[in-house]
């Protein structure tokens, strides 16, 4: 149970998954190929040509790269600390935060980055073709994760004495699921002859792919953003929990690492400690022990790092700077609008309302879809895809490839209804890097034209997840009464 393996290599898998027929992701000349793409897009990006300075424009910034986890935040934070701190004593991380709401980024996370991304001099042109492939790497263990839980999921979906599997076969032809045949999930009730057009066999494949050879995430490092970081730790904890042969002190590492980035993460304890409950009750009760402890462990080097005194100001400034209504940029969300309109007097009216309605509805669908622990990963994923400012269509990217480790609930959404709301969403996308230009740029435009496109996107999006909700709700009501008949 306390082995730690490594998920990016194949071994220690269970039977099944290692007897599939789909090829490793980091073997398959598919992703060699995408490799030397990323690799020529990002030494495009820094030799200085027409297409590099497209790539590092501000308004392809404001769409795909969260601004706190970025060379230049840090760089600003490192700045700070130099100008601030005093002339005849020892300049410590603590003067980075002497500005207060300036830097976001967590101390022992700043220090890191120092030391990675900052150290080479900014003109350094291998200096940043080695932070480039270094993130490039980070993509790969991802996109590495990302397949051995699809492995995972197919293999709980082929199990012999799993609960759905068994009411699979007895669910009534009016009661099944629309999509079935698309994933090439029949059953004896309902057959269809045409080929699907993504076999479960390729699952694996295909999630590694839709986020590694995405052009979202591929110009999203190419740009120089850390924010994939993140990603590693979450996609690590829910793969050491998924996969039987994962590590609880891993789990609980990697989880508490992701929620010091960022505390949303926290909620992803949820399917990971029912992840761990199927394999005993003593595994769940550790995995949420060690998350704490761990996460304490960090506040207590926190502390050490930047000293009692400014501890305070400092956390609120870093772990819920995401709540606060305050030095927002544009982005896609539109909690950036809301503040800059506020008044003072109804900030923490909005940062309560906003900023915690949503959670709410963490304990319901806990309840509801316990039996579906990865559909619930990808809904609580969706959470700060949708509430968690800035906006990014990395986030959304990364949204839609936990949504695809669910294909059973994939199957049960309104075919003609999602291929619409798919469809849009590109298009306030387009127009919201349009008027962004037009504002920020040529200055001939003005806020409310890019609000508009902010609140069409977080429309389409929000009903996007919401019928993938409803279609996991559904696929739960029609196995239990399914148990019924």
């Amino acid at each position: 149970m306390f082995v730690t393996q490594p998920l990016w290599s194949s071994h220690g898998m269970d039977g099944k998954m290692s007897n599939m027929t789909t090829a490793s992701h980091l073997k398959s000349s598919t992703t060699h190929i995408i490799t030397a793409v990323r690799v020529a897009v990002l030494l495009v990006c820094l030799i200085e040509t027409d297409v590099s300075t497209v790539i590092q424009n501000p308004v392809l910034s404001s769409v795909l790269v969260d601004p706190v986890f970025t060379v230049k935040h840090v760089r600003e934070a490192l700045a700070i600390q130099s100008l601030t701190g005093h002339p005849y004593s020892t300049i410590t991380f603590r003067d980075a935060y002497a500005i207060p709401g300036t830097i976001h980024l967590p101390p022992l996370l700043l220090a890191v980055c120092e030391l990675v991304f900052v150290q080479v001099d900014a003109e350094n042109k291998i200096g940043q073709l080695k932070r480039g492939l270094l993130l490039i790497i980070i993509d790969l263990l991802v996109a590495r994760s990302l397949e051995l839980i699809a492995k995972s999921a197919i293999c709980r979906l082929d199990a012999a004495n799993n609960w759905e599997e068994s009411l699979q076969q007895k669910i009534p032809h009016i009661l099944q699921a629309p999509l079935l045949h698309v994933f090439g999930l029949h059953t004896e009730t309902k057959s269809d002859s045409s080929q699907p057009l993504l076999h479960l066999s390729d699952l694996p494949r295909f999630v590694s792919q839709l986020y590694y050879a995405s052009p979202i995430v591929m110009l999203a490092t190419a740009k120089g953003s850390f924010q994939n970081l993140e990603t590693l730790f979450i996609v690590q904890a829910l793969a050491q929990s998924a996969l039987s042969t994962g590590s609880v002190v891993s789990s609980a590492m990697w989880l508490a690492l992701a929620t010091y980035m960022n505390i949303h993460c926290v909620i992803m304890l949820i399917p990971i400690a029912i992840w761990m409950h199927r394999r005993s009750k003593q595994d769940a009760t550790l995995t949420i022990i060690l998350s704490f402890l761990f996460s304490a462990a960090l506040q207590l080097l926190t502390l050490l790092l930047i000293g009692s005194e400014r501890y305070y100001n400092v956390m609120v400034a870093t772990q819920f700077h995401s709540f606060s209504f305050v030095g927002m940029q544009p982005s896609l969300s539109t909690l950036w609008y809301l503040s800059m309109e506020l008044f003072g007097r109804f900030r923490n009216y909005f940062t309560i309302l906003l900023g915690g309605v949503p959670y709410i509805t963490i304990i319901p669908l806990t309840v509801r879809l316990h039996k579906y622990p990865f559909a619930l990963a990808a809904i609580f994923y969706s959470f700060g895809t949708l509430f968690r400012p800035p906006g990014t269509l990395y986030s959304l990217n990364v949204a839609i490839c936990l949504a695809f480790l669910s294909p059973r609930s994939m199957a049960h959404m309104p075919k003609v209804r999602s291929i619409i709301l798919v469809c849009a969403i590109p298009v306030p996308i387009i127009l919201y890097m349009v008027c962004y230009w037009l504002w920020m740029d040529t200055q001939v435009g003005e806020a409310n034209f890019v609000y508009f496109q902010c609140i069409a996107y977080n429309v389409f999006v929000g009903l996007l997840f919401v019928e993938f909700c409803s279609a996991s709700l559904q696929r739960d009501k029609v196995l239990r009464v399914t148990e019924k008949l």
